[in-house]
């Protein structure tokens, strides 16, 4: 396969990479940081992701998923024998008392936690309740990812082979 032109080169077939070779012009790092003083300089609010540390977080959907979080935490202790654990709640109804309680809430976070799960039901069809307790059971950290052949409840759910195991 060809070498990928990489911008500013001048000649098709240089491999790429050979920009932050050539005399005058910035490495990556370099590049970024002139960028970013750039940016700074501008006066306007600058979003910077980095490398995984970003300066800014979408509040809206994290209030959404904090909200998401707090009904998990209350559906978990609603069945419990005990007043300080829960257990992960059935999911028979919890779609419904979910869509309850964000009504109740009024926030903006549970407005937008009440869109995404009407758009996941209706629009990609999802089975309501199923989807709730998926969403609950995660956000709980309740179980871990199970094997689709070890569990007869996903007959014919295949996963990827694993290097080694082929199978016969």
């Amino acid at each position: 396969m060809p070498p990928i032109p990489t911008p500013g080169s001048t000649d098709e077939t240089e491999p790429a990479g050979v920009v932050a070779q050539q005399p005058g012009l910035a490495g990556s790092s370099e590049l970024q940081a002139r960028v970013v003083a750039a940016a700074r300089a501008s006066g306007r609010p600058l979003l910077d992701a980095g490398r995984g540390q970003p300066n800014w977080t979408a509040t809206l959907p994290r209030a959404g998923f904090f909200r998401l979080g707090a009904f998990a935490v209350e559906e978990s202790g609603r069945l419990s024998s005990h007043d300080r654990w829960g257990e992960l709640p059935p999911p028979e109804g919890l779609h419904g008392r979910l869509v309850q309680t964000l009504i109740a809430d009024g926030s903006e976070g549970a407005a937008f936690l009440a869109d995404a799960l009407a758009y996941a039901v209706s629009e990609l069809g999802f089975e309501a309740d199923a989807f709730v307790h998926e969403l609950v059971r995660a956000v709980l950290g309740a179980g871990y990812p199970a094997d689709p052949d070890a569990d007869p409840s996903r007959a014919g759910a295949r996963a990827l082979p694993r290097a080694g195991n082929r199978g016969a």
